[in-house]
């Protein structure tokens, strides 16, 4: 997990005590997916793991606009998650309910199609135990 980074840190405001767990994706550009699309999918195993630790606090996630990478990685979890628990999967409508409280979110069309990609990347690695 060279692309991850994961850190801690604790934050104190008027004697309430709060963990931040943070974890950063290092090699996801601007407007563009990362090289190794595996890393995505271990970056939301590893918030998975981080959520399950803390008794599933909320989640915060962040790119430098707010829209594109953040919405790209918000819709593949989203349609993963969907996945696991209803057997349904629709990125387009994900997507659309994503962009109501976020507009612009997953900008590109690269991102967009990166989302298919690897939500089917995904769903692959379960093809060998469909004997």
């Amino acid at each position: 997990m060279d692309s991850i980074i994961a850190r801690q840190f604790e934050v104190t405001k008027q004697g309430t005590r709060r963990i931040v767990f943070h974890l950063q994706h290092l090699n996801w550009k601007n407007r563009c997916f990362p090289a190794d699309p595996q890393t995505v999918l271990n970056l939301i195993d590893e918030v998975q793991k981080y959520q399950q630790k803390s008794g599933n606090s909320p989640i915060v996630v962040q790119c430098s606009n707010g829209v594109g990478r953040s919405g790209t990685f918000c819709a593949i979890a989203s349609c993963l998650e969907r996945v696991k628990q209803e057997q349904v999967l629709d990125v387009f409508q994900t997507i659309k309910s994503i962009r109501v409280n976020r507009p612009g979110a997953v900008e590109t069309l690269t991102q967009y199609v990166f989302c298919y990609n690897i939500i089917q990347k995904y769903l692959d690695s379960f093809s060998n135990y469909a004997n």
